[in-house]
C-alpha cells in the first residue's frame, strides 16, 4: 500500500491506506506522541488514495487502486474514529476538492482498463451527506489534479486521457466549466500546488505511459486565467 497522511486542526495525524486500517498519531510533546489504530475495512487503500481535511475538522479519504471489484469510496472519519459516510463511485484516479461551502467536488476518474470519465459530483456537507451529479467536465480525465483557487473556483489540470495539454475551471456558483488556455506539456500524476499569491504551480508527472518523468514546471495565473511555462 501507499498510505495517505493528513493532519487535522487538532494536531492529530491520521494515516490511512495500510490494509484498510486508519491509524492516529496524537502528539504529546514537540518530539513524541502516541499511536493508535482501528481496522475499518477501507476498500480505498492503494495508489489512488487522496486525503483531505474538511471544514468540520474531519479527515476525508477518497480514491483507491480499484483492485477490489473496481470499488472506490469517499469516506469520512472523525478524530474519534467514527465512520460517517461512504459512497461507492465505481471509478479510481478521480480528483476530490473541498469547496469553500464545505461540499466536495469529485470529478473524472476511470475503471481499470477502461476509458476516463467526464462525470462530476458534489458531496453535500450536511448531517446526512449525499452524492449528487453536477455538470460534467468538458474533457474526460483520470489521474488529473483539482485545486481550489482563492476565488473559490476549482482548477482541474491534465489527466491520462487528454492527449494534449488541457485545463478547465469549475465555478461552484453556476456549476459550469470553462476551458483554460494552456501552454504546457501533457501531464498526469503531477502535482498542482496553490501558492500564496494565488497562482498554482504545476510540476512533475508527464505524458501517459512515458518512461521519462517530466522535469518542467508551469503556472496557472488567475489574473490571466491561463497556464504558461515558468
Amino acid at each position: 500500500d501507499q498510505p495517505s497522511l493528513v493532519v487535522l486542526p487538532s494536531g492529530v495525524a491520521v494515516l490511512g491506506g495500510d490494509g484498510g486500517a486508519v491509524r492516529f498519531f496524537t502528539p504529546t510533546t514537540p518530539t513524541s506522541g502516541t499511536f493508535s489504530s482501528q481496522s475499518v475495512g477501507l476498500q480505498t487503500h492503494g495508489a489512488g488514495r487522496l486525503s483531505l481535511v474538511l471544514p468540520t475538522g474531519h479527515a476525508l479519504f477518497v480514491g483507491g487502486d480499484g483492485t477490489a471489484s473496481t470499488v472506490s469510496e469517499v469516506r469520512d472519519f472523525t478524530p474519534k474514529w467514527g465512520s460517517e459516510f461512504a459512497f461507492d463511485l465505481g471509478v479510481v484516479d478521480f480528483s476530490a476538492t473541498v469547496l469553500a461551502s464545505g461540499e466536495i467536488l469529485v470529478a473524472g476518474g476511470a475503471k481499470p482498463a477502461s476509458s476516463a470519465s467526464s462525470n462530476a459530483f458534489l458531496v453535500s456537507n450536511g448531517a446526512s451527506p449525499a452524492l449528487a451529479a453536477t455538470t460534467p467536465m468538458k474533457t474526460a480525465r483520470a489521474r488529473h489534479t483539482g485545486t481550489q483557487l482563492r476565488s473559490g473556483k476549482v482548477l482541474v489540470v491534465g489527466g491520462v486521457m487528454p492527449q494534449q495539454p488541457s485545463a478547465e475551471v469549475f465555478d461552484p456558483v453556476s456549476q459550469g466549466w470553462t476551458d483554460v488556455p494552456i501552454q504546457d506539456v501533457p501531464r498526469d500524476g503531477h502535482t498542482a500546488t496553490l501558492l500564496r499569491d494565488g497562482r498554482v504551480l504545476l510540476a512533475g508527472g508527464g505524458p501517459t505511459n512515458s518512461p521519462t518523468p517530466e522535469g518542467s514546471i508551469a503556472v496557472y495565473d488567475p489574473k490571466t486565467e491561463s497556464v504558461a511555462p515558468l
